[in-house]
């Protein structure tokens, strides 16, 4: 918090403030705790990775959005989610930023292609249908080309994808549970 402070006091111009989904809600507890809020410069941006994956705590990604362009000072359409993982190349983002009156939906460069398939069988399903999201990504040179996850998605006609979380029971994933540990083993000392 004292860095984000520090680095407010002498900022001109806009800002990108990027963090692990359980990272910004550790912070809102300890924010909400002080009552501290900030108003980030005009233009300014703020970026969440990673979901809560079903473990100590969750928050609706519409009450995430409200908790962090109030807490940071932002409109909604600034605050933006990005999806991807270590296995990946290329990264998707919101399109809040280029779209900002559509209704929010995650995409992928044009060389990744996205699909939802069945949870059963994995076969793809139609657009518009929700399945387990399978990424074709062409930069992943000297690697897989293709990963299936266990995240549900709903595809777009457009390519562009909604994003429901974790299928039931899938084994949790991604950088959201280092940060978790790290704050409960925070917590224990």
């Amino acid at each position: 918090m004292d860095a984000l402070v520090t680095a407010l006091s002498d900022a001109r111009e806009p800002i990108a403030l990027l963090g692990t989904s359980f990272a910004f809600v550790f912070a809102e507890d300890a924010l909400a705790e002080r009552d501290v809020r900030f108003a980030l410069p005009a233009g300014s941006r703020v970026m969440q990775t990673g979901g809560f994956k079903g473990r100590t705590r969750e928050v609706s990604p519409d009450a995430m959005l409200a908790m962090l362009s109030a807490r940071y000072g932002v409109p909604e359409e600034r605050v933006v989610a990005e999806y991807g993982m270590t296995e990946l190349s290329s990264q998707a983002y919101e399109t809040t930023l280029v779209e900002p009156s559509a209704p929010r939906r995650l995409r992928f460069p044009p060389w990744v292609r996205v699909t939802a398939v069945d949870p059963v069988d994995l076969r793809a399903l139609p657009i518009g249908q929700t399945g387990l999201l399978r990424i074709d990504d062409a930069a992943n040179l000297d690697s897989v080309c293709a990963i299936q996850t266990a995240d549900l998605a709903r595809i777009e006609a457009d390519g562009s994808f909604v994003l429901f979380g974790r299928a039931p029971g899938a084994t949790p994933r991604g950088c959201s549970l280092a940060v978790e540990e790290a704050l409960a083993n925070e917590g224990a000392s």
